[in-house]
């Protein structure tokens, strides 16, 4: 099936095996979902080539409404706590991960369980956010992830 068509087809597939898909959204292939948690996609988003959900029971992925996703980006709601010299990776936990309305999220990023996007911000290309939540209207960038500016009162008019 072509990566970039047959979006209605998808989204219909999706909702059938659990996946809330929203109106107008449209998941491109080879985009892959893992996991018993709950998948939430709001409406007129876009989700790119090859995006990666890791979920569990009750550490979900939400996805606001208008909201685009890059191709490779991985939402990761499992890791472990640190175990003893024996053993490093100790308990398994998961966490929820959130995406706000209207944000944008580049290529390659790592959302890691218990991060918070908040509304209209913008996650730099290779990004790594770490379990906390980040204020709306952010440029986030870096790995791990930190607040670069202020989008607040940005149109978005490069006309200059």
């Amino acid at each position: 099936m072509p990566p970039t068509r047959w979006f209605a087809f998808k989204a219909r597939v999706l909702r059938l095996l659990g996946v809330q898909v929203g109106h107008q959204t449209k998941i491109c292939g080879d985009v892959k979902f893992y996991g018993g948690g709950r998948i939430s996609i709001g409406s007129h988003c876009w989700i790119g080539i090859g995006a990666r959900f890791y979920t569990s029971p009750g550490a979900d992925v939400i996805i606001g409404d208008r909201c685009d996703i890059a191709p490779q980006v991985s939402f990761m709601c499992g890791t472990h706590d640190i175990g003893d010299a024996d053993r490093r990776a100790g308990s398994g936990r998961s966490e929820r991960i959130s995406v706000g309305c209207g944000s944008w999220v580049g290529f390659g990023s790592t959302l890691l369980g218990g991060c918070s996007v908040g509304r209209s911000s913008i996650v730099a290309a290779r990004s790594l956010l770490l379990g906390r939540a980040y204020r709306a209207d952010s440029l986030l960038v870096g790995s791990p992830c930190q607040i670069k500016r202020s989008l607040e009162g940005e149109t978005g008019n490069n006309d200059g």
